[in-house]
């Protein structure tokens, strides 16, 4: 997978903020569409829906819909697509989400509630 250039103007460098932005969650705001830009629809669908015949999609209004399909063994993105999606999410993952990770493990000491890095299950009280 190509790497792109953080100089070169595109629509995935545009959705994303500096690296640099402030320690304040509060600055990044997600929207119907910065969740399409960022790679998180894909994920969201491609790891927890799709296996299931379930898609998350927006709609002309700016909602999201569940659509079910009745194939057996869920569903699969064209190659293009795939390629498309996990590139806009390695580059939110790069520029905002490992950011905010490390900063949420600092504040909690945790990034995901009731998960361990071993992936064992964490008691919350």
């Amino acid at each position: 997978m190509e790497k792109s250039d953080a100089s070169e103007p595109s629509e995935i460098n545009d959705a994303c903020p500096d690296p640099k932005w402030s320690d304040s969650f509060e600055e990044i705001t997600l929207t119907p569409d910065s969740v399409e830009k960022f790679g998180l629809l894909f994920q969201i669908n491609r790891q927890i829906l799709y296996p299931f015949g379930i898609k998350l999609e927006e709609t002309v209004e700016g909602t999201f819909q569940f659509v079910k399909y009745p194939a057996e063994g869920g569903l699969v993105f064209l190659e293009k697509h795939f390629d498309e999606g996990q590139k806009k999410f390695n580059n939110f993952m790069s520029k905002i989400g490992l950011p905010m990770m490390k900063k949420r493990r600092e504040i909690y000491d945790m990034i995901i509630q009731g998960a361990e890095p071993d992936g064992k299950t964490k008691q919350v009280r």
